[in-house]
């Protein structure tokens, strides 16, 4: 990011630009593009998988009459979740066999520590000391550094007797003991000359030597810029303070808010696409029960989208614009790939036992079972109904 910025672009292009690239580079091929085509390909086995689901459930339940259940054990809590069980056991097996990986939890997680780690170096470059990923591990610092010195004291150690021995191989074993069983102050002033002489002889201690300078100059010196505290917004020009206004926060709450909103549901009965990037779409004409539902997660997510604002109020304008533009990517890049890669709801099983009458036949039913005998010869023609009364005096 800095290094665009000083190639003369304002950092309302850089940010949102960064978050582009870094998606399009890291997040889009693997986790968007290649999984959205899985998808696609394995959205043609799903019937093959309710077929196994059902033998499974015709081995149990059927193969003595003793156990054989009735059709409102299917509906209990239980036995959805051994049936969700059954379905994820056959679907693994499937990504295998036919080589069609989905990465399920990879395409949640990946996504996420990418940018939790972008948002540390924003805030970084806001001029933060600590960012976000310090302020998050804040309660676990004391146990961090606990079980970290001693691992950096003896590695230092060991460097330096490694050292040692290759410039002089003939000292004796005592001399190197009582160099390896020195204090931590003895290893801290040899990490303070390694520092101060990076270019030794020996590749181990010149490695050693750059990493504790990287771990000093991330820990201790600023990447704060400058050219961000007047390259802001017209109502707010410095954007590493807080927007006074308070207008980034409610758009970022908006538009996370709107990706969530906008986004595709859940295909109808818990089939195995009923997940956040589906594409189970429907038109205006469909009806209210056939449309997709939204996922638990996607509840959650609304209702965290719709208390973000509060946070978003303390972060810094630079952040919180990257935010937004990270996310309007994503569901751009997303909405291109359902448009592309439609995924079409799996065919259900019937709900109802089958009926060889056709729907005219039933009405026709309806109305004989209903109809008395005058009601039946009125719909007739005059001439007939003439004759059918000649019939029924006769009689």
């Amino acid at each position: 990011m800095a290094g665009m910025a000083e190639t003369g672009v304002p950092w309302l292009v850089v940010l949102p630009l960064s978050a582009f690239m870094i998606r399009s580079a890291l997040i889009y091929p693997r986790f968007q593009r290649d999984r959205r085509k899985n998808l696609v390909k394995l959205a043609m086995l799903q019937p093959l998988v309710d077929a196994e689901i059902s033998v499974e459930n015709l081995k149990k339940d059927w193969s003595k009459p003793s156990r054989f259940v009735g059709l409102d054990f299917y509906v209990q809590r239980q036995h959805r979740r051994k049936i969700a069980r059954l379905r994820n056991r056959i679907q693994d097996r499937f990504e295998r066999e036919f080589k069609a990986p989905t990465y399920r939890w990879a395409s949640k997680i990946v996504p996420v520590l990418i940018l939790l780690t972008v948002s540390e170096g924003v805030r970084r470059l806001c001029g933060a000391h600590s960012g976000l990923l310090t302020i998050l591990t804040g309660p676990f610092h004391p146990y961090i550094a606990w079980a970290a010195e001693p691992v950096v004291d003896l590695v230092s150690r060991l460097v330096s007797f490694s050292t040692k021995s290759e410039s002089q191989p003939e000292a004796q074993s005592e001399h190197d003991l009582e160099h390896l069983d020195g204090t931590s102050a003895g290893a801290t002033d040899h990490q303070s000359n390694l520092l101060e002489s990076p270019a030794s002889t020996s590749g181990t201690e010149s490695l050693f030597g750059t990493f504790l300078e990287q771990k000093i100059d991330f820990l201790t010196s600023s990447w704060a810029q400058d050219s961000m505290r007047t390259a802001g917004f017209a109502w707010c020009k410095d954007l590493t303070a807080t927007d006074p206004y308070k207008i980034l926060p409610f758009l970022f709450s908006g538009t996370f808010f709107a990706s969530i909103w906008f986004s595709p549901g859940a295909t109808d009965a818990g089939n195995f696409y009923s997940e956040q990037q589906n594409s189970a779409t429907s038109t205006h004409d469909t009806p209210a029960k056939a449309k997709p539902k939204r996922t638990f997660w996607q509840k959650v997510f609304l209702g965290l989208s719709a208390v973000s604002v509060f946070p978003a109020m303390t972060m810094p304008c630079a952040m919180l614009w990257y935010f937004i533009g990270n996310i309007a990517v994503s569901r751009i890049q997303m909405a291109r790939l359902v448009q592309r890669y439609p995924i079409h709801p799996p065919p259900a099983a019937c709900t109802r036992r089958p009926m060889m009458s056709s729907k005219l036949d039933q009405l026709n039913m309806k109305k004989t079972v209903s109809e008395t005998p005058w009601d039946r010869m009125n719909r007739f023609p005059s001439w007939k109904r003439k004759a059918n009364a000649k019939k029924m005096k006769g009689v």
